[in-house]
């Protein structure tokens, strides 16, 4: 049952873009497309997910304890350095983070675990109040949570020390919140916005607060159509709308100064889903009027957006290593796929089922969650 939640969150994720569409109204252009009844059964995919997980309990402590119980008996043995293997065996991964030493993991619903890079037992750190944890993000010494609190998708963020204790409420009352960062000094969520019967509000928002102590709560933007992830510079929060607010077809790339001011639009018109920054441009993954799934990048200093990559059925995730961004792409199966920041040819990194669209680095090496052998692993990146 908690694996079945984590395969509802994972389905959620990879077509809430395609929820623009089905909100809005399909354009006249895409009606008349055969794209169009893919956008039409992903919108019944999501509304079937959204049910499912409003009805769907909570784990009890004792499937957590059956849980680390199991994972004893299975203990892969120490990998080499950059070598592929099998870090963990009998896992259940929403979500993942690593340092120079463990790998960092939401564990089935609501529990968090680590394991050594290297492999071993995992260590269960904590139990997260909350239905479900969606996100993580991870500092030297504290990880950070978005979770929903109750079935109507109200949620909070919390944090607990990486070597375990406590779980230390930052900010509650949050709307449907789904991705969150870290800086220095405070934590960012994307919230987006009030779940109705129908969809959801045009209330989405980007918020601040001290990661301390979710002290200072500042909302750095508002009344925002259904964003859905956010991405980080030295000055800035990037985000897109997808349009998918009741009421509100605003869809576009947007930023925001890190502690608050007026809202640039950097482009309109596109229908943004992922986002990640690097020093020079913004990268994203976007829904075209074709019903079909891009991903292009735009220099922060203006100028035209440059296409990567085209014609994919949808874009789970978005990740940027080095000069390299990886993408999870679904189809019949799921695959991780890698494209050149600057532009140039795409390649297959691994092809299967996957557990879920995170995915997470160091320096020669990426992990994922296999579903196919419920193992957390690692390849050569």
């Amino acid at each position: 049952m908690r694996r079945g939640n984590i395969e509802k969150l994972r389905v959620r994720r990879s077509v809430v873009v395609a929820v623009a569409l089905a909100l809005t109204g399909i354009p006249a252009v895409l009606a008349a497309s055969p794209s169009a009844t893919r956008v039409a059964n992903a919108w019944r995919r999501i509304e079937l997910a959204a049910t499912l997980a409003r009805t769907q309990p909570s784990a009890h402590v004792a499937v957590a304890a059956a849980s680390v119980a199991r994972k004893r008996a299975a203990i892969p043995p120490p990998l080499p350095a950059c070598s592929a293997g099998v870090v963990a065996y009998l896992v259940e991964v929403g979500d993942l983070a690593t340092d120079d030493r463990y790998i960092y993991f939401i564990d089935g619903e609501d529990l968090i675990s680590r394991v050594a890079k290297e492999g071993g037992t995992p260590t269960l750190l904590g139990e997260v109040p909350g239905v479900l944890i969606v996100a993580m993000a991870a500092d030297d010494a504290r990880i950070y949570f978005t979770t929903y609190d109750d079935d109507s998708f109200t949620g909070s963020i919390y944090s607990i020390s990486k070597d375990g204790g406590p779980v230390k409420a930052l900010v509650r009352g949050l709307a449907t919140p789904f991705d969150l960062a870290v800086d220095g000094q405070f934590i960012y969520w994307v919230a987006v916005g009030t779940s109705v019967a129908d969809g959801f509000l045009a209330d989405g928002s980007i918020g601040r607060a001290a990661k301390a102590d979710g002290s200072g709560v500042v909302t750095l933007a508002s009344n925002l159509a259904l964003p859905v992830s956010l991405a980080l510079d030295a000055t800035h929060v990037y985000f897109g709308e997808t349009g998918a607010g009741l009421g509100n077809p605003s869809v576009g790339l947007r930023r925001v100064p890190l502690a608050g001011g007026p809202v640039a639009k950097l482009l309109d018109g596109i229908i943004v889903g992922p986002v990640v920054v690097d020093s020079a441009a913004v990268y994203y993954g976007t829904l075209t009027g074709s019903g079909t799934f891009e991903i292009a990048s735009l220099q922060k200093s203006g100028g035209n957006p440059r296409l990567l990559v085209s014609g994919l059925d949808d874009i789970s995730s978005l990740k940027l290593w080095g000069s390299t961004l990886y993408y999870v792409s679904e189809s019949d199966v799921t695959s991780i796929n890698a494209v050149p920041a600057g532009g140039g040819a795409h390649r297959t990194v691994r092809t299967g089922g996957l557990a879920t669209a995170k995915i997470a680095f160091e320096e020669c090496l990426l992990y994922f969650a296999s579903d196919e052998n419920s193992t957390l692993e690692r390849i050569p990146r």
